[in-house]
């Protein structure tokens, strides 16, 4: 919490991320002393940047409770515009998880709490250890920064047997990533990430060209046990 004069000098300070003031970074490195200390205060000028802090107003923070049980974070007040993109209903209740529980976190959007003790982004990777790996989340977060490709449906059965409701969904038949076929093909790693996060639901990628549609699936196979038996 911040004092009023600490909030008023926030409020003040100037928003825009200033422009490189040693000129642009040159090419190929020449081993000059001139460029050595360019570099270095270049560097400096960056790490000044970063260690500023952020502020965000409490009431435009959303509000959610580490769930260990049922492997998910719950929000206790209403989603932001980032539930256009992430999170999903369980049992009527708006739910993260884990891995966009600890981006929203070190986005600023969020608050989480665990047996009412307010969790910071190492507190939060420590409690939920168990439910992610960090290299996988290090990979999710960079292609969802990079925004190439994402989950865009869940999709549902819909014939008898389901017992689907839009108060309780419950579990996916598949969720599906739809993209252009004028896009970029997906790396390896996207695809991984985006495996990982439909967990244990089948993913399909719908390839969208002039109103044609075609779907494809990615399957895990061990060379070459899986291939000559």
């Amino acid at each position: 919490m911040l004092s009023p004069e600490e909030l008023l000098a926030a409020r003040s300070r100037e928003k825009s991320i200033p422009q490189r003031s040693h000129g642009q970074k040159d090419f190929l490195p020449d081993g000059s002393e001139a460029q050595n200390e360019k570099l270095r205060l270049c560097r400096a000028e960056q790490w000044e940047l970063l260690k500023e802090e952020r502020v965000e107003r409490l009431g435009s923070l959303v509000k959610g409770i580490w769930r260990p049980k049922e492997d998910l974070v719950e929000l206790t007040s209403p989603a932001g515009k980032f539930w256009q993109t992430m999170g999903f209903t369980h049992q009527g209740k708006q739910c993260l998880l884990p891995e966009e529980a600890v981006y929203l976190l070190e986005c600023g959007a969020v608050q989480l709490f665990y047996h009412d003790s307010l969790l910071s982004v190492l507190d939060q990777i420590s409690v939920m250890e168990r439910s992610f790996l960090l290299d996988d989340y290090e990979s999710w977060a960079q292609s969802y920064r990079k925004a190439e490709s994402q989950i865009s449906f869940n999709v549902y059965q819909a014939d008898g047997a389901s017992e689907f409701k839009k108060s309780r969904p419950g579990k996916p038949y598949t969720r599906m990533c739809v993209r252009s076929f004028s896009d970029q093909v997906p790396s390896l790693g996207t695809v991984k990430s985006l495996g990982y996060q439909s967990k244990d639901v089948p993913l399909i990628f719908a390839l969208v060209d002039n109103g044609e549609v075609a779907f494809y699936s990615f399957k895990d196979f061990e060379l070459p046990v899986d291939v000559y038996p």
